[in-house]
């Protein structure tokens, strides 16, 4: 029996967060931790790393960001269950005013 798409094959949800100018340090380490807390407690993640750029100097890497976050999940399913879940909506609604832009890129393992 093949797999559909996102069944059982993991799920990597990795977002991009670049900041408005002046964001205060203690503002960016808040949300840094409201990442960790209120989205770390959402049942459908597996694991979650949030972070800053480690500021690799190669040509190839993008440092330009502000806070990078990546989710791991089982599958498509616990994605979408994110999304939907209240903690995710409430972590948008408390950050969002210090985003200048948001860039998201969804992943299936192979």
């Amino acid at each position: 029996m093949t797999k559909g798409v996102g069944q059982g094959r993991g799920f990597v949800h990795m977002v991009f967060f670049w900041l408005k100018q002046g964001t205060p340090e203690d503002r960016i380490q808040y949300l840094i931790e409201d990442c960790k807390t209120r989205l770390g407690s959402i049942a459908s993640v597996k694991d979650l790393k949030v972070g800053r750029p480690a500021g690799t100097a190669r040509d190839v890497v993008d440092n330009s960001y502000d806070v990078s976050l990546v989710v791991l999940f089982e599958n498509r399913e616990g994605h979408d269950y994110y999304q939907m879940a209240r903690q995710h909506i409430e972590f948008i609604e408390r950050n969002e005013e210090i985003w200048e832009r948001v860039q998201v890129y969804d992943m299936i393992p192979e």
